[in-house]
């Protein structure tokens, strides 16, 4: 028959063996480090989705052929905050044909600063 772990209370507090304290700090870390590194992903594509990219042309626009068509920091498939998620999340069951703006339209077309990625510098690429 297992043992059960020691706990005696005394003056109304209660004791564990350090053992099981080792083991929570263990378990909390292992906890910790995952939410990091999960809420940094889930951080980056919520940019990614803010933004209407797929992590390849946000990782790798200099070697794309249609994107090096626009300004840099020009997103061709943005269309607001509001608009790209609903794109993505809102689209039904069929599939978009993404018509790329040309280079007079990508000019016209008023882009917000992104803090991230703007004609000035490109973090994170």
């Amino acid at each position: 028959m297992a043992q059960e772990p020691r706990i005696e209370e005394s003056d109304g507090k209660v004791e564990t063996s350090g053992k099981s304290t080792v083991i929570f700090l263990f378990l909390s870390f292992v906890a910790f480090v995952f939410f990091i590194f999960t809420g940094v992903l889930w951080l980056y594509h919520t940019f990614l989705i803010m933004t209407n990219q797929t992590t390849w042309e946000h990782n790798k626009r200099a070697s794309i052929n249609y994107l090096n068509f626009y300004p840099a920091g020009f997103l061709p498939f943005d269309y607001g905050i509001k608009e790209n998620i609903r794109l993505v999340f809102l689209h039904g069951d069929h599939a978009l044909d993404w018509d790329l703006p040309t280079f007079k339209e990508a000019l016209e077309k008023e882009q917000r600063f992104n803090l991230l990625q703007n004609k000035y510098y490109s973090c994170c690429c």
